[in-house]
């Protein structure tokens, strides 16, 4: 797959993911709008029934006080008396309707016969009111037997006693509105306490403050101690107090929650929780997609340089050991014993390149699986270092270049495999003398760190850019890359190196500049665990 391809693919994801994260959030905020909007009416609700409570509770002390007057002498019924002894059996029926000059009531009355569940016969009054559409039946007694027009003229006395009786009331009220200040009608521990009563019961368990305003005067008559007038005063939780006043201004119960957004983020954290945890969900798995593809895709091209790279590599010898063995084919260089020689050494040390370098992809392959066994034995570190010097000298001095030793450490045996760290250890004085421009000077260093030896190698090379340094350890990853052949190898030096280093349990670590040469620091324990 080319590059146009992936990135498109990318790009589409990318336009995916938004789009699922942007519904994600808006369904979010969807939700917060909603449970603000239901918040809200909850709160007004309960607000309206305070108010009614603390206007029904006025109601009940003004109809006490009025129900202290003498008591009038009322009809009475009663449901279980019998009606033998109410009417006389010949009246049939009689329809009577009265009507009070001095009020808009209006009711009927009638004798009616009915017969109970035992299958008796019984008369009884019945009384309907047209505006309440419902009839009221039952067995009246009478101080005084009558005819049924005398028994609408007591229907009548009891109308207007009612009457009197509900004039009185309303009286009371209105001198309740009239005479008394709103400060003697309300008891802030009284209102406060059913504001909580209320909430609660509504489903409401939240701090709030409270306060009375009084629209004439623009100004609060009561609040708490500790209310914010101003929140309080542009808060949205308001109701009016006594609405059914004529006469008096509007005054308002105002209600204000400090904590309102935490407290509907917190009924709804449950439905916060598992849409985050979607949405970073997609954004990492959409994230690992998008890393794996281009892993694989710079995978992918460094294995075609690796390629390149190894086809040169081997181009070379190969080609050196065909023309040495065309040339062992003619009959004069076999007489020349000097130029058989020559050509035989050649060959030998070519395929002797070779197998170096097919013996290097091996032990890769090898150490990628994790199936590399280690023979761990008791290492002189400095005595390595000082073999590799000595194995290097030759290729540095060609260089004109020079190897400085500052070996400090006092404990320098490890235990480890001597083979492979020797060849850590040229594999990086090689790097250093290739990837210098001029005459290459190598600073190697020992000193005791934490239970082991840590290494210090220095040089004065080209150095590494940042980018270049994430990658530096990668199997068959080069600074130089394509098929620019300026320098010599596969890509899997350093990964060698990496993976060595880290099967004997230590650290490696690389601190470079650009033009500035490039450090390399090797950490080994004294023992592997």
């Amino acid at each position: 797959m080319n590059k146009g391809k992936i990135w498109i693919i990318v790009g589409i994801m990318i336009l995916l993911v938004a789009g699922l994260t942007t519904f994600q959030l808006y369904w979010i905020h969807h939700a917060f709008k909603v449970k603000d909007h239901h918040f809200t009416n909850t709160v007004n609700s309960s607000l309206n029934q305070v108010v009614n409570s603390i206007e029904r509770g006025e109601c009940v002390s003004a109809i006490s006080s009025c129900l202290n007057y003498p008591t009038r002498k009322t009809m009475q019924f009663h449901k279980h008396l019998d009606s033998s002894n109410v009417f006389h059996n010949s009246i049939q029926s009689h329809i009577s309707a009265l009507k009070d000059t001095n009020s808009d009531l209006y009711y009927q009355i009638y004798v009616k016969k009915r017969r109970d569940k035992a299958g008796n016969s019984y008369k009884c009054i019945c009384i309907k009111s047209p505006k309440s559409c419902r009839v009221h039946c039952g067995f009246a007694t009478m101080k005084k037997k009558g005819k049924i027009k005398t028994l609408g003229q007591r229907i009548k006395e009891l109308i207007k006693g009612k009457t009197n009786i509900v004039e009185n009331i309303v009286g009371e009220l209105l001198k309740f509105e009239v005479d008394i200040d709103i400060n003697d009608r309300i008891n802030p521990k009284v209102i406060d306490s059913l504001i909580a009563q209320k909430l609660r019961q509504n489903g409401i368990d939240l701090e709030y403050d409270y306060g009375i305003y009084e629209e004439e005067s623009d100004k609060f008559i009561y609040q708490d101690s500790l209310a914010d007038l101003n929140a309080l005063k542009n808060s949205k939780f308001s109701a009016r107090l006594f609405p059914n006043d004529m006469f008096l201004s509007p005054n308002y119960l105002t209600l204000h929650f400090p904590d309102q957004k935490q407290y509907i983020i917190r009924e709804m954290s449950a439905i916060l929780a598992s849409s985050l945890a979607l949405i970073l969900g997609i954004i990492l798995c959409f994230s690992y997609a998008v890393k794996t593809i281009l892993k694989q895709k710079r995978l992918s091209e460094m294995k075609n340089d690796f390629i390149n790279n190894m086809t040169h590599e081997f181009k070379t010898p190969i080609s050196t050991i065909s023309l040495a063995s065309e040339a062992l084919k003619d009959p004069e260089i076999t007489k020349d014993k000097d130029r058989l020689e020559r050509l035989s050494n050649v060959i030998y040390d070519e395929n002797k390149r070779l197998s170096g370098q097919t013996e290097k992809i091996l032990q890769m392959a090898v150490l990628e699986k994790g199936n590399q066994q280690l023979n761990l034995v008791d290492v002189d570190l400095h005595e390595l270092i000082l073999n590799t010097i000595k194995c290097t000298k030759l290729q540095i001095e060609e260089k004109n270049g020079s190897v400085t030793s500052r070996l400090e450490a006092k404990n320098f045996i490890i235990q480890a495999d001597k083979t492979h760290i020797m060849n850590v250890l040229r594999n990086l004085f090689d790097n250093s003398i290739k990837y210098t421009k001029e005459n290459p000077n190598i600073v190697i260093s020992s000193k005791n760190v934490n239970n082991g030896v840590l290494l210090t190698v220095n040089d004065n090379g080209i150095g590494i850019s940042k980018e270049d340094q994430k990658n530096i350890f990668d199997k068959f990853y080069r600074v130089s890359t394509g098929n620019l052949h300026d320098v010599k190898g596969f890509g899997l030096g350093l990964s060698y190196v990496h993976n060595i280093v880290k099967s004997h349990k230590g650290e490696i670590t690389v601190e470079s500049k650009l033009d500035n040469g490039s450090t390399f620091e090797l950490f080994f324990p004294f023992q592997i665990t």
